[in-house]
């Protein structure tokens, strides 16, 4: 500090309440949504995938930032260093050095998570390559800059201590210019994984309605790139003048608005099956006095649904509808089938993989009646005199 500054009059100027109310309200928003994520891909659709552990740890990350950033307030984040002791500013330092270091990591793991997830919706091998190489990239790029924020001093130590001997740091112009690419690099990123899945599902065969509003779920990380936006914003001025515990107020809070809504737009696809429940509780409710015949694919007249929701069973046609909301379940012959719907893994935004297969059949043999079992080159196929001939082609064993 020049000792010949004079510190400008009045009460303290502070803006840690700002601080703590964002990391506060960040924390609580993931600390509900993240856990609902792991839910219903667990309870409802039965599969937790990479791309949810990956959000699982990014939310850890998330949650331990968000913690040493409330920490570091209370060693002067947020005031003007004339307004702290040399002990307070140096805490405070060293706070603000490890929230970099977790920032990386953590953004790292959501635009991961983000593109394991389309990477599991891609049809295509070209998408699949596309979403390989970005998490490839992402995974490098992250990397290398975790390891330019932890060595840009040497030692370590002079970082958040003005008085190591022997220190050598980067200037001012240099890490400001490292923070401009690494904020540049992610707003594309962002804005990447915002055009990506339009364009793979764009000439998906689906209703246009039902397109527009899954490419609006995932378009919700566009605010993530917004939030990367302001925080370059910010940037600019981030260090300037020695202040760096008050300048980085702005830039710690919207890099804590930056993870958190990242985090949170990538869980909202993954809530589509939990949302379309409760809204088909809620339409049942309204509608429980009304009944409605249902038919299956071949025009069979099914029975009415029940108060439970579960369709009586049609004994003529042996086969019953297990309706219940946000799930379908087909009972043959007393085998109960699980439908693909919108709680299956590729189901959760209203489509699905099919693969046809194509037999040529030339001859078959049948040894054991009508009810037995006949060849079919490596192929068996089980007859049941139960089922019409339409039914007893799905019953491939291979």
């Amino acid at each position: 500090m020049d000792p010949n500054f004079v510190p400008p009059p009045g009460p303290p100027v502070t803006r840690v309440a700002e601080i703590n109310g964002v990391a506060i309200s960040m924390t609580v928003c993931v600390a509900i949504f993240v856990p609902l994520r792991f839910w219903v891909r667990g309870a409802m659709v039965g599969k937790v995938g990479p791309d949810d552990w990956c959000i699982g740890v990014a939310t850890i990350l998330s949650i331990l930032l968000n913690v040493l950033v409330m920490v570091s307030t209370h060693y002067g984040a947020g005031q003007h260093f004339w307004n702290l002791e040399a002990d307070e500013m140096a805490e405070g330092l060293k706070y603000n050095y490890l929230t970099q270091i977790l920032t990386v990591p953590c953004l790292a793991m959501v635009k991961v998570s983000i593109g394991l997830f389309l990477l599991r919706l891609a049809a295509s091998k070209l998408y699949r390559h596309v979403c390989v190489g970005f998490i490839v990239i992402m995974s490098t790029y992250s990397f290398a800059s975790a390891l330019t924020i932890i060595f840009q001093c040497y030692p370590v130590r002079a970082i958040w201590d003005v008085s190591t001997p022997n220190a050598n740091c980067m200037s001012t112009q240099v890490r400001l210019g490292l923070g401009y690419s690494y904020s540049i690099v992610t707003i594309i990123s962002d804005f990447f994984l915002v055009v990506l899945p339009i364009a793979m599902l764009w000439h998906v065969q689906i209703p246009r309605r039902q397109r527009f509003m899954i490419c609006g779920i995932l378009s919700v990380g566009t605010f993530a790139a917004s939030a990367s936006i302001v925080k370059c914003l910010y940037v600019v001025n981030f260090g300037r003048t020695g202040d760096f515990l008050w300048d980085s107020s702005d830039v710690c809070m919207w890099t804590m608005i930056e993870v958190n809504v990242g985090i949170l737009s990538a869980s909202l696809p993954a809530l589509k099956p939990l949302f379309k429940r409760v809204m088909n509780k809620a339409l049942y409710s309204s509608e429980r006095s009304r009944t409605r015949g249902l038919s299956n694919s071949r025009g069979h007249q099914l029975s009415s649904i029940n108060k439970s929701g579960v369709a009586r069973p049609d004994p003529q046609n042996g086969i019953s509808n297990d309706i219940r909301a946000g799930s379908a379940h087909t009972i043959l012959y007393g085998q109960r089938v699980r439908l693909p719907d919108s709680e299956s893994e590729e189901g959760i935004f209203g489509i699905s993989k099919r693969t046809e297969v194509s037999v040529d059949v030339e001859t078959i043999s049948t040894s054991s009646g009508e009810g037995g079992v006949g060849g079919i080159g490596g192929i068996g196929v089980i007859r049941d005199d139960r089922a019409p001939a339409s039914a007893a082609a799905s019953h491939v064993l291979y």
